[in-house]
């Protein structure tokens, strides 16, 4: 629709402003750093290399059910291989970085738990006894 197409008491079309204090994506960031440091740091370890890092926070759900809650979050962070890491890095920094100065540093980090505790639930209903990334 045009301005010219516009009916002449519409009102003007709405443009979002990011809130305050969010011009800095800090949360997007700081999960990009740590998804590079952990993939660096995994891919040093003894087994590892860079194209098959060991990955001690996989979602396992026995390993769950035994006490290792810390899967749940840790899963996140983890990444297959060096294309896996940038492809996802890639996506937090075009649209995470857009959410967080949109909403806010506060509803990205809900967001971004919540996502985190849906995909972990989703993968372990369909493939409880199997290791994932």
């Amino acid at each position: 629709m045009s301005l010219e197409d516009r009916p002449p008491f519409s009102p003007p079309p709405r443009r979002v402003q990011p809130r305050t204090g969010a011009e800095q994506p800090l949360l997007c960031g700081a999960i990009i750093a740590a998804c590079f440091a952990l993939y660096l740091w995994e891919s040093t370890r003894p087994g590892g290399s860079f194209n098959q890092p060991v990955h001690p926070g996989m979602l396992h759900g026995p390993d769950i059910k035994n006490g290792q809650w810390f899967r749940l979050i840790t899963h996140v962070f983890e990444h297959g291989g060096p294309l896996h890491l940038i492809l996802n890095m890639s996506v937090v920094l075009t649209l995470g970085t857009a959410l967080e100065r949109i909403e806010g540093h506060g509803t990205f980090a809900m967001v971004s738990f919540i996502s985190a505790m849906g995909s972990a639930a989703a993968s372990l209903l369909l493939s409880y006894d199997v290791y994932m990334l």
